[in-house]
């Protein structure tokens, strides 16, 4: 189990394959309750207990192992049994963050997060043409961005998505004062 950078949500904690660990809001640490049994088991798989020595870049004092209700045993952080999710298909994933309102991954200090990860979206054909690499803007602004980034230049730490038409890359950024949504055309 280790720590790894996400663009969208921080630092989060993945198991020993690059997963994402995630908690559950209706179990609970004390008392101690397990409230993902059964058919919801099937999408959220109990994560494995670890050797406290080989985990890094967390406190060893909030790594644990629980004992579930058929007898298993379970990591927990921070005394919150965790979890990996089905719909993660490769390391660092975190397509189970907010699920239901209920899933949440945990950060380096054992605390669920809350935020959602940034939104790639898809570039629209017409707001991406253009010659050497522009930047048109989507919501038809024509204000620079304010906190001092050259135009031409995504924001820092924002994920990118190539586009499929024209090479274009979309980047969402969430708003917030007078940051608009951008595109970038590459030639």
């Amino acid at each position: 189990m280790s720590v790894a950078d996400n663009a969208g949500l921080g630092k989060i904690l993945v198991d020993g394959q690059g997963r994402t660990l995630y908690r559950f809001n209706k179990d609970s640490a004390w008392p101690m309750k397990f409230a993902c049994n059964d058919a919801c088991l099937d999408t959220w798989k109990p994560a494995k207990p670890v050797d406290k020595s080989k985990v890094r870049d967390i406190p060893e004092k909030l790594v644990s192992t629980v004992t579930r209700p058929d007898g298993t045993e379970q990591l927990a952080i921070d005394c919150w049994p965790v979890y990996w999710f089905t719909g993660d298909s490769k390391a660092g994933d975190v397509n189970g963050q907010g699920k239901q309102g209920l899933w949440f991954a945990v950060d380096d200090k054992g605390k669920k997060i809350t935020t959602t990860p940034a939104v790639l979206i898809p570039a629209r054909l017409s707001t991406c043409r253009g010659g050497p690499v522009t930047e048109r803007r989507s919501n038809k602004s024509s204000q620079d961005v304010s906190d001092g980034r050259s135009p031409l230049s995504p924001p820092s730490g924002m994920p990118v998505m190539p586009h499929a038409l024209h090479g274009c890359v979309s980047i969402y950024v969430p708003r917030r004062r007078r940051t608009p949504r951008m595109c970038y055309s590459i030639l």
